[in-house]
């Protein structure tokens, strides 16, 4: 039988408030919450599962996806006064669907196809363009994201 790792109670309380957040906004944005988890499973102190994509999303179904996406992180800033690093792999996968809405599915401005929805995060490495509007796009976003307090 697997024995959890001890945490203290404000790391759980954190990382219960950042799954919470994640798993409210999504409701609170049309998507289907399936799981929510604070077990200690690797590196990853929670998760949530949400419904999958529709099979072609629109610029509008994406975008929504990345508020959820950062909604963790805006718990974080809301209840700690901070962000941490325990958004990094929320952060991962917002970055590499808003490089996909940029490069793989021709919602973000521009037709021509540059990489596989998968693979469009690679894009950025050699596109100093591609990495601002991705940014800009993260950080509206971002700042579009409400969580519920108080």
């Amino acid at each position: 039988m697997r024995h959890p790792i001890p945490r203290a109670p404000e790391a759980l309380r954190r990382v219960a408030l950042h799954e919470a957040a994640h798993a409210v906004v999504a409701e609170r944005l049309g998507i289907r919450v399936e799981r929510a988890s604070i077990q200690l499973i690797g590196a990853e102190g929670g998760s949530v599962a949400v419904e999958g994509l529709t099979d072609a999303p629109d610029a509008a179904e994406l975008e929504t996806r990345i508020r959820e996406m950062l909604a963790g992180r805006a718990a974080d800033i809301v209840f700690s006064g901070r962000p941490d690093a325990g958004s990094a792999s929320d952060l991962q996968e917002a970055t590499r669907m808003a490089a996909a809405l940029q490069v793989a599915t021709g919602l973000g401005g521009k037709l021509a196809v540059r990489a596989s929805f998968r693979d469009a995060a690679r894009v950025l490495d050699r596109d100093a363009d591609l990495v601002r509007r991705v940014e800009a796009d993260l950080a509206r976003l971002s700042a579009s994201v409400a969580v519920p307090y108080g």
